[in-house]
C-alpha cells in the first residue's frame, strides 16, 4: 500500500500556521496568569495557584528509597541597614519579628557603607568611666539602640592606637530563634 500526498508551499505554510495557532490557544487556555488563580491548570501554575499553607511531609528518591522528613525553618531576620549614630542618643527601629527571642548583633562603622573601622559591639562595656553603645530595649516589634555617654565604642586600631569615636554608623541585625 502506498500513500502519496502532494501539498504546495502555500498549503504547507497554512497548515504550519494553523497547527501553531491551535497549540498557542490550547496553552493559553491551560495556563492561568496572575491574578486569575483558581484551580491549578494543566500546563503550569501561577504563584497565586499554589497553596502555601500546605507542607511536604516527606520526599523519597532513588532505589532503595532515601527519604527526607522534617525541614529546617527559614530564619526570620531584621537588618536595619546602616544609619548615622552619635553619643548619648537613642535610636528606635521597628522590626516585624514578633518576638523578643532573638540573636542580636550591633555593628559600628566609620562610614555609611561599613568601610573604615568596623566593630561588633554588644553590651554595656565600660570605657574611661562611661558606658558605650548597646541595645537598651527590645520588644516584639521594636529595638532601641543607645550611643554611649561620651564614646560609641572603645577599641584599638591596627597600629594599636586607642580609638573612642563620638559618631559613626550603626547596623542592627536580629535573628528570631523561635
Amino acid at each position: 500500500m502506498k500513500l502519496e500526498v502532494n501539498i504546495g508551499n502555500r498549503q504547507l505554510m497554512f497548515l504550519v500556521v494553523f497547527v501553531a495557532a491551535l497549540f498557542a490557544v490550547g496553552m493559553a487556555g491551560a495556563y492561568n496568569n496572575p491574578p486569575v488563580g483558581g484551580t491549578p491548570s494543566v500546563a503550569g501554575h501561577s504563584v497565586d495557584e499554589i497553596d502555601w499553607s500546605q507542607t511536604v511531609p516527606q520526599i523519597c528518591m532513588g532505589t532503595p528509597a532515601i527519604c527526607k522528613t522534617g525541614w529546617p525553618s527559614i530564619p526570620r531576620v531584621y537588618d536595619s541597614g546602616w544609619f548615622p549614630i552619635t553619643t548619648a542618643t537613642s535610636y528606635t527601629k521597628t522590626h516585624s519579628l514578633g518576638t523578643t527571642k532573638v540573636l542580636a548583633t550591633v555593628y559600628l562603622a566609620q562610614n555609611s557603607d561599613g568601610s573604615g573601622w568596623l566593630i561588633p559591639t554588644m553590651g554595656s562595656v565600660y570605657s574611661s568611666g562611661n558606658y558605650v553603645t548597646a541595645i537598651v530595649e527590645l520588644t516584639s516589634t521594636t529595638v532601641t539602640l543607645r550611643g554611649g555617654s561620651t564614646d560609641l565604642a572603645a577599641f584599638r586600631d591596627k597600629s594599636g592606637n586607642y580609638i573612642t569615636p563620638a559618631n559613626g554608623y550603626a547596623r542592627i541585625i536580629l535573628m528570631a530563634t523561635d
